[in-house]
């Protein structure tokens, strides 16, 4: 009998093992295919944004061709609206786009000067118009940032990973249906602010899971050491090694993405909230008072906050230097003194809230991002609204069991309502972190729903918690093809 167990666990093992190998093959595959569709089967455009907020500014700088490239409203200080109006921005940060288009530029840049790439002249036509262009092929200026954001979006792929191993989600799965996904193929290879939205949404929530997680290990531990001492097999002085900071851990690292997402695309803001409310607020009902809460959160607060005032302020500052084309310092410190100073993401809040500049650009019915959904995430997207609706009456029995459940808290006739939303609080929390990647999806979706304009790549950061989550986990085998 022993020895047929342990030739069923060989076995299951060699499966495990050859699984693990033919997933990675896939993976890897599945990898190549997204470089291979990039570089030789995506020879047009999703939408010109994918040149105008960003790429084509990045290249004029760059390559010293500004006369060459279109420079859109959005990256000039003044611009004329349809009804005639002068208006101030620009909306759109220019430090993130240098990171993500404008490193790989300077390095093509670099290769072309040494002879390195040679390359037909991006200007052979006019030449004389601009004597300092340097000589690249308008097709590699297309294909090398797609290839560079190709790249970055394994970053998503990591993410993903870690994500589902804290989560005790089936990795390969998840990871499988992620790199076969449409999205990841065409999107994310693409130069949207969006697709780095996305990027930046799941470093963001990964280190929000990975701190909570890290939280709950922490108390689980503490509740197994308090019953060691109630049995006196363990001493107090044990709790000395308590790590006191961990309600704060990887605060400077969330604030610091935190940071970057709203001056990528001040949307960012929408889609961080649940994780970040969700992290602030963890474990803040054992708190005896509500001093003692606000205190925690307020601590938590303090924490992302030591990183983003600083990246808020250089992000700033950078943006000023640019769009006033200041040279020196002591211009800058003007600017600083007259509180002169380019504010993007204010900038792009005041554009978006006018009604009459979203129509400019095409509105939407509400129901718009539902379909947007569906031809984004194919048969997850009714899967994910099931599970929405199955959560909200789940909480709906549970708020409703916790009034008529509470006679020993009464005062009078009336109910402690104070202790029922702790209770229900706590509950919350201490369900699966499923719950959080449900809102986190949720939330956004409604949100942008009552934007009147509207387009399918503002909803690119939902396959984050969509592919990621417990929610999908038990039916990415059936539902959804690779």
């Amino acid at each position: 009998m022993k020895e047929q167990t342990k030739n069923n666990q060989k076995v299951a093992s060699t499966t495990t093992t050859m699984t693990s190998s033919s997933i990675t093959k896939y993976w890897v595959f599945l990898v190549f295919i997204r470089l291979a569709v990039n570089l030789f089967g995506q020879r047009g455009y999703i939408h010109p944004d994918e040149f105008f907020q960003g790429p084509e500014i990045i290249a004029g700088d760059v390559f010293d061709c500004r006369d060459r490239i279109l420079r859109t409203w959005e990256f000039k200080m003044d611009y004329f609206a349809t009804n005639g109006t002068v208006k101030q921005g620009p909306i759109r940060n220019i430090a993130i786009p240098y990171i993500f288009y404008g490193l790989p530029m300077l390095l093509l840049k670099f290769l072309t000067s040494i002879g390195s790439i040679d390359f037909t002249s991006l200007v052979s036509k006019n030449k004389d118009q601009c004597t300092s262009c340097i000589s690249v092929d308008s097709t590699t200026l297309i294909y090398y940032p797609r290839l560079f954001m190709a790249f970055s979006s394994l970053i998503v792929d990591l993410c993903l990973v870690k994500l589902a191993n804290l989560c005790n989600v089936n990795a390969s799965r998840v990871i499988l249906v992620f790199a076969s996904s449409y999205i990841t193929i065409v999107f994310l290879t693409r130069t949207f602010s969006n697709t780095i939205e996305t990027l930046l949404f799941a470093v963001f929530l990964y280190f929000v899971v990975k701190s909570i997680k890290a939280q709950v290990a922490q108390n689980e531990w503490i509740e197994s050491l308090k019953a060691e001492i109630r049995t006196n097999k363990a001493n107090e002085y044990r709790f000395d090694f308590v790590d006191q900071s961990i309600s704060t851990y990887l605060g400077e690292q969330i604030g610091i993405v935190f940071c970057l997402g709203v001056f990528n695309r001040p949307t960012f803001l929408i889609y961080s909230f649940v994780p970040l409310s969700y992290w602030v607020l963890y474990d803040f009902e054992k708190c005896n008072t509500w001093w003692g809460s606000a205190k925690m959160c307020l601590k938590r607060v303090v924490s992302i906050s030591k990183l983003i005032v600083p990246t808020a302020l250089i992000l700033i500052l950078i943006d000023t230097a640019y769009f006033y084309e200041i040279r020196s310092l002591d211009e800058l410190l003007v600017h600083i003194a007259d509180r002169n100073l380019v504010l993007t993401p204010y900038n792009f809040f005041k554009y978006n809230s006018d009604a009459a500049n979203l129509a400019q650009h095409g509105t939407h019915p509400a129901y718009q991002h539902l379909i947007n959904i569906i031809l984004l995430f194919g048969s997850a997207a009714p899967m994910l609204i099931v599970e929405s609706i199955k959560s909200i009456s789940y909480w709906a029995r549970v708020a409703f069991s916790s009034t008529t459940n509470y006679d020993e808290y009464e005062n009078g006739d009336q109910v402690n309502l104070e202790t029922i939303a702790s209770d229900l609080y706590t509950r919350f929390m201490n369900e699966k972190i499923r719950f959080l990647f449900i809102l986190a999806a949720l939330v956004p979706l409604v949100s942008f729903s009552f934007i009147s304009h509207k387009e399918q790549r503002f909803l690119l950061p939902l396959i984050i918690p969509v592919f990621g989550c417990e929610l999908v986990s038990d039916y990415l085998a059936t539902a959804l093809v690779l």
